[in-house]
């Protein structure tokens, strides 16, 4: 049986004629109307022409390069020394910053601010005209003024961009003016200089102080290394830690004792500042019984000089032991970390000066804490890490406030110690 075939009525035309028909209509209306369409086409042509012609010209400044790893032999020499005393400090020898961060630091406050609050040279004649001005932005509020700047310095001035396959970070400048492109180029350049320099000398001053700060650590595990070597029968491991322990010790109080405490560190602003928790490796020698880390009687003259000032002249005496503080009593606001009392670390200072005979003194020190947490700031069952002089907090709820139980542990000095502080003088090294 065959199915019937469908035909399209006798009065309708086919999909090919009617396409036929329509290119034939599509060409009759080109060329009946051929005058207006050329005319249309000629004004578009025109207008175009005259907008950009009319158009005030832009100029592009445009600079490119490629962000370099440092190599800082010196970082890499303290870091070889930290390795030999089995310190992992990380590759300090070398760092090499993400193409993208500086591509977003052109679009940052920090770099553009000073660039919009400025003035500059419009022409060879060297007048000076703000920057404002110059983008056609104003306003009466002068920082309602400087964010409408900066606004257009992100969105029609500067353009960034970073290559994936070389790291080649390219950003153009475009003004109306060459001689603003070009200045605002050389300002973001220079912006970009600064800030790889304070980075780079920022980055080798932290990771120096890191290092030296493992170190005095590392003589308190030394010690530790000597003791479990003794337990195993291993003298001559135990003889070796040993001349290690003395070697660092010697290098430690050579380079850091003033007579008073032991110094930040060396080379840096803060060198001469007090820090708190200089003496954390003695600390953990006393809980363990390791013995004398530094001698007895430059322990109790840092102990007191920590209490004089990081304790006593923050906020009181009040609010704990302040990080750092600087030799004349002044606090630093430099460093947000420094300015802060971090209240585990003076928990453990009060352990530590209790069983270095200080009674009076720790449970001033721990007072502080107690007095913030519980009868000004209110933080009850949150303690936090830290707060600053203001009593404004980091971290509520933290653990290192768990310190506290280094007061309930530790045990009042022995009669060694408490003979050795009567008439001055030190314990062996090593005794307990």
């Amino acid at each position: 049986m065959t199915e019937p075939r469908l035909r399209p009525p006798a009065n309708e035309p086919s999909i090919a004629t009617d396409e036929s028909v329509s290119l034939l209509w599509l060409l009759a209306v080109l060329v009946r109307d051929r005058r207006i369409i050329l005319s249309c086409m000629a004004a578009g042509i025109a207008l175009g022409l005259a907008v950009a012609l009319l158009r005030p010209r832009s100029y592009t400044t445009t600079f490119s390069f490629i962000p370099q790893s440092s190599q800082d032999q010196s970082r890499a020499g303290l870091a070889g020394l930290a390795q030999q005393f089995g310190i992992s400090v990380g590759d300090l020898a070398s760092g090499t910053p993400s193409p993208q961060l500086y591509a977003d630091l052109l679009g940052t406050r920090a770099v553009l601010e000073p660039i919009a609050k400025d003035s500059f040279a419009v022409g060879p004649d060297n007048r000076r005209k703000p920057l404002a001005e110059i983008l056609g932005v104003g306003d009466d509020e002068p920082a309602v003024l400087v964010e409408k700047t900066l606004r257009a310095l992100r969105k029609n001035v500067i353009g960034t961009a970073v290559a994936t396959r070389t790291g080649m970070v390219s950003a153009q400048v475009r003004t109306r003016s060459p001689y603003v492109s070009l200045q605002i180029a050389e300002r973001l350049l220079d912006g970009l200089s600064h800030f790889n320099l304070i980075t780079r000398q920022s980055q080798a001053r932290e990771e120096r102080r890191f290092t030296e700060g493992r170190l005095e650590a590392a003589r308190a595990s030394l010690r530790a290394a000597e003791e479990i070597a003794k337990k195993l029968g291993d003298e001559k491991a135990a003889t070796h830690y040993h001349e290690w322990f003395v070697k660092g010790q010697s290098s430690y109080i050579g380079k850091l004792w003033n007579g008073k405490y032991f110094r930040y560190d060396t080379e840096s602003e803060y060198k001469d500042n007090i820090q708190s928790d200089q003496l954390a490796g003695q600390w953990y020698a006393d809980m363990t019984g390791l013995g004398d880390i530094v001698p007895k009687e430059m322990t109790a003259k840092s102990l007191k000089n920590i209490y004089d000032f990081n304790v006593m002249k923050f906020a009181k005496g009040e609010m704990g032991a302040v990080n750092g503080i600087a030799a004349d009593g002044t606090i630093i606001t430099t460093n947000e970390q420094v300015q802060e009392v971090w209240t585990g670390t003076t928990l453990g200072l009060a352990g530590f000066m209790l069983g270095e005979g200080m009674k009076d003194e720790a449970y001033r020190t721990a007072w502080g804490i107690y007095h913030v947490n519980y009868e000004t700031k209110g933080y009850w069952f949150r303690t936090p890490e830290a707060w600053d002089i203001t009593g404004n907090y980091r971290a509520s709820m933290y653990m290192r406030p768990a310190a506290i139980w280094a007061m309930e542990m530790t045990a009042p000095p022995n009669a060694e110690t408490k003979a050795a502080l009567a008439r001055g003088s030190t314990p062996a090294v090593g005794s307990h």
